[in-house]
């Protein structure tokens, strides 16, 4: 009782009520004005900690000087014990400890997961609604082209589509998905394609409060600038209620319209939608797609760098083209994609692949690699591009460190974890190359690529009947063949590579297949013509256990200086 007249006799109760008001006010305001003005979202934090500090300050001063009944500010000529004093200063402390926890408690939602980082907001795939439901390429291609006007802004973080392409169909709710791909906040809706109109609906969720944060129905008459005009809007209104804020470069980059053309944008989109289905007739068809779109707008280089993209596909395991004559085009298709836009830091990453794949000069796709990084350090694509580089230099550390990049920016693409697990194989860590493939399966269980490189990985290990369980090793003449061997079937594996229908399997198989019995002349023939033909996969003639038998002979290191691995 004693202290509680003293602290009313000093005025501090009202000091510290008034105190407490003012701060109040004070953070209504800025809650509100932040955003507005597009200040950075720390300096919320900034304004309460200095309200914090203050708070001591003002209570102390209170205690020290007293007004009297006029007006007049007097220091207190009374001593106080240090008994009170302590206690005041105790009191004094907790209630600002308290109140700094109460407000970050308040703003908790700011983060879900509880790391200072950039805020993360996922771009659902759109649901096509056109009468018809035959448009989805236009619905996946506005999705695909709201992700890119996103993740041109530096202080978001934004997942690809791969890694939410997963979730078209899901029954999984907001607070699930947000989890499963570690985002703050998720962007979902629909489009309708009808006629000359599109009606494009979105709705931005804040994932911790599975409540809708902004909702807005675009309704336009179908034309390029207004498709456009929607993607440059929900950007900037995303932006904004992230509290975060566009500099002159992303400002600049939201304004460029890539085309003025609506059927050009049409059969891009559409060229776009069937190169994603990686398919024969679908790469054909995207071919043809890109090329229509250049020649309605030759100054599109969107639809220039998906035509190079589509041939140098073509030139690999999932085309049909002969390498020399797809690499050339995507060669030269490439080129013209940054005659039009230098810095377009997909195409630089492709010039890097042909330079390696096709040029077998490494220097120069690392040089590539690098550029492309530095243009747009958050492209996926381009880092694990880099990291195939890098494990068929042999520098398995750091191609291990860019798929760790590539997890963090993407935790939920099983394409990540799966081009990891070929990395950890490459460097013959095979329990890690398991463990990377698990991780992709359990994100798409159906994946092939995940599948064989658990597969090879277990057969080096010794866990054969494991192995041969995989879905779809039947066909894969590879696992057979060394499943065979590692099984002491000697002659059986002969007899199988004997059989096979030479034809159609590639070079490149064809030299694995006689290194895995240790026929040196028959593997080093198939060498030849893999090299040769600019097979991709002989790449991992430099660190693949499968070629250990060859190391020892002469040729082996003939073959490495063509791959451009070693000087000549």
């Amino acid at each position: 009782m004693q202290l509680l007249a003293e602290l009313k006799r000093r005025r501090v109760i009202r000091a510290s009520a008034a105190y407490i008001i003012t701060s109040w006010v004070i953070l209504q305001v800025a809650d509100i004005v932040i955003p507005t003005v597009g200040l950075p979202d720390w300096t919320m934090r900034l304004i309460l900690v200095v309200l914090v500090v203050l708070f001591p300050i003002v209570i102390l001063g209170a205690w020290a000087l007293q007004t009297s009944p006029t007006g007049d500010v007097r220091r207190d000529s009374t001593r106080s014990s240090p008994v009170t004093l302590f206690t005041v200063a105790a009191v004094t402390f907790v209630v600002g400890a308290g109140l700094g926890w109460l407000w970050s408690s308040l703003n908790a939602d700011d983060d879900i997961s509880g790391v200072d980082r950039r805020p993360r907001i996922a771009v659902l795939p759109l649901k096509d609604m056109s009468p018809n439901g035959d448009k989805a390429y236009f619905s996946d291609g506005i999705h695909e082209e709201l992700i890119a006007r996103l993740a041109e802004i530096r202080s978001i973080d934004v997942p690809s589509r791969t890694s939410v392409d997963r979730y078209r169909d899901t029954n999984l709710g907001s607070r699930d998905i947000a989890r499963e791909l570690d985002v703050d906040y998720l962007l979902e809706g629909s489009v309708r394609h009808s006629s000359n109109r599109v009606l494009i609906t979105l709705q931005m969720i804040d994932a911790l409060d599975d409540k809708h944060v902004w909702v807005q129905d675009f309704d336009r008459q179908l034309t390029v600038e207004n498709i456009f005009d929607i993607q440059k809007t929900v950007a900037k209104k995303v932006a904004t209620l992230l509290r975060t804020q566009l500099n002159a470069s992303e400002l600049e980059q939201l304004a460029e319209a890539p085309t003025k053309s609506l059927a050009a944008y049409e059969a891009a989109l559409k060229g776009s939608y069937h190169y994603r289905r990686f398919s024969f007739d679908d790469l054909r068809l995207a071919v043809d797609n890109f090329r229509e779109a250049t020649e309605l707008d030759p100054k599109f280089a969107q639809a220039w760098s998906g035509l190079a993209n589509s041939y140098a596909m073509a030139a690999t395991s999932y085309g049909w083209m002969d390498p020399h004559e797809a690499m050339a085009l995507a060669k030269q298709y490439g080129a013209r994609a940054l005659e039009l836009d230098p810095y377009f830091g997909g195409v630089i990453s492709l010039i890097g692949d042909i330079a390696y794949w096709y040029d077998f000069d490494p220097a120069t796709a690392e040089a590539k690699y690098l550029e492309g990084i530095a243009v747009d350090p958050y492209h996926v694509g381009n880092r694990l591009s880099y990291a195939y580089l890098l494990g068929s230099l042999g520098r398995h550390e750091e191609a291990l460190k860019q798929i760790e990049f590539c997890i963090a920016e993407e935790p939920r693409a099983a394409h990540v974890y799966a081009n990891g697990a070929w990395r950890h194989f490459s460097a013959r860590q095979y329990e890690q190359t398991i463990e990377s493939a698990d991780a992709a399966l359990a994100i798409d269980p159906s994946m092939p690529d995940a599948h064989f490189s658990r597969a090879y990985a277990l057969i080096f290990l010794g866990h054969l009947d494991e192995a041969r369980v995989t879905p779809g090793i039947d066909g894969h003449v590879i696992l057979q063949a060394l499943l065979r061997h590692r099984g002491g079937e000697i002659d059986e594996v002969r007899q199988y590579i004997a059989e096979l229908p030479v034809s159609q399997i590639r070079p490149s198989d064809m030299a694995m297949l006689y290194a895995i019995i240790g026929d040196t002349e028959e593997a080093f023939k198939w060498v030849d013509v893999a090299i040769e033909d600019r097979h991709r996969e002989i790449l991992m003639l430099n660190t693949w256990e499968l070629f250990d038998s060859l190391r020892d002979d002469p040729r082996y290191d003939a073959a490495l200086q063509r791959l451009g691995f070693a000087p000549p």
